[in-house]
């Protein structure tokens, strides 16, 4: 994403976030008219730093918001170090500020949604790192059950194929 043009900066909130969305990790460079220059690091999603002349953190933002033009590239993966004075605590905030409130408000609500789905299911197993949830309300069979060597009966291992549990 890269724009050698001088554009409206609503064009570079939307760029940023697009990357938010998509849980893009980079380093946007902008420059304005002026020859001043703005870094903002986003680490999978999260807006985690930034700097903007003389102003860190989120006052940067505050004062790029001010801007009505601007010149930005995007490098993928590259995640520029700053000092702890650029960190930002709040990426939600960042969103905010930057006129994205409806669409931060309705992703939150998704994750928590989401969120409350998975507590609510029982994980199973450990796929390649990753926790297998099984929402469907499956019924125990006398096929998923098998007796162990000490003469119990026990519950079968639910069977999986490419990470996606086979239901049969």
């Amino acid at each position: 994403m890269s724009k050698q043009l001088i554009v409206e900066t609503q064009e570079l909130f939307n760029a940023i976030f697009k990357c938010c969305l998509e849980k893009t990790t980079g380093t946007f460079f902008v420059a304005t008219e002026d020859n001043r220059s703005c870094q903002i690091v986003i680490e999978q999603g999260i807006v985690t730093s930034s700097s903007f002349s003389e102003r860190r953190g989120f006052h940067a933002i505050i004062e790029l918001q001010k801007l009505k033009t601007a010149r930005f590239s995007f490098s993928k993966n590259l995640i520029l170090p700053m000092d702890d004075s650029a960190k930002i605590s709040d990426s939600v905030a960042v969103l905010k500020q930057l006129g994205f409130e409806r669409f931060v408000v309705a992703e939150k609500k998704n994750h928590a949604i989401d969120l409350k789905t998975q507590r609510k299911a029982k994980a199973h197993r450990i796929y390649r790192g990753q926790p297998i949830y099984d929402t469907v309300n499956h019924t125990e069979t006398q096929s998923d059950r098998s007796i162990n060597n000490k003469g119990s009966i026990t519950k079968k291992p639910v069977r999986m194929y490419r990470g996606q549990i086979v239901n049969d």
